[in-house]
């Protein structure tokens, strides 16, 4: 699906640190999606397939997750539904065109597919940026089908900071 990338070991950052310890980081910004966010869109589609599911919804906001989400459903054969922030999705044409050409069907959000949507659009008059938007039109589409399953950008702990 994408080439792995490689451990790197940090030798200035040990010697800046004066550390016996060895440091290692990893880059994952070289694929497609242009982030670590296709190493768990894989693992998801995968089980996805593995449970006889037919596709996954999801929601994007800049276009990392879901171009990340629409790779690894094309690579398992599941649909790929992706609502994605309506700012980003007229910002980034090339993140949204990259996740139809892995076969995903993207959908601004807000957009007019639901009542919330077109009253929210109505009264922001063009304040886009809502993401609380996107969740009604994803238990929507749940709701119409149970060959689906609705899937969200997953956030590991390494990425956050634990004090007591």
């Amino acid at each position: 699906m994408y080439r792995p990338s490689p451990l790197i070991r940090a030798y200035f950052l040990e010697e800046k640190l004066q550390t016996p310890a060895k440091i290692y980081y990893k880059f994952e910004g070289n694929n497609t999606s242009g982030s670590h966010k296709l190493n768990s869109a894989i693992a998801q589609a995968y089980y996805a397939k593995k449970q006889g599911l037919k596709g996954v919804t999801t929601e994007t906001g800049a276009g990392q997750w879901g171009t990340a989400l629409s790779m690894a459903c094309s690579y398992f054969d599941l649909d790929c539904k992706v609502y994605m922030v309506k700012v980003s999705y007229e910002q980034k044409p090339f993140r949204r065109e990259v996740m139809r050409t892995y076969g995903a069907s993207v959908t601004p959000s807000p957009s007019m597919e639901t009542e919330i949507a077109r009253r929210s659009l109505l009264l922001t008059r063009g304040l886009q940026e809502a993401l609380d938007v996107r969740s009604p039109k994803l238990l929507r589409r749940l709701r119409q089908r149970l060959d689906i399953a609705m899937y969200l950008e997953a956030y590991s702990i390494r990425y956050f900071s634990i004090s007591r």
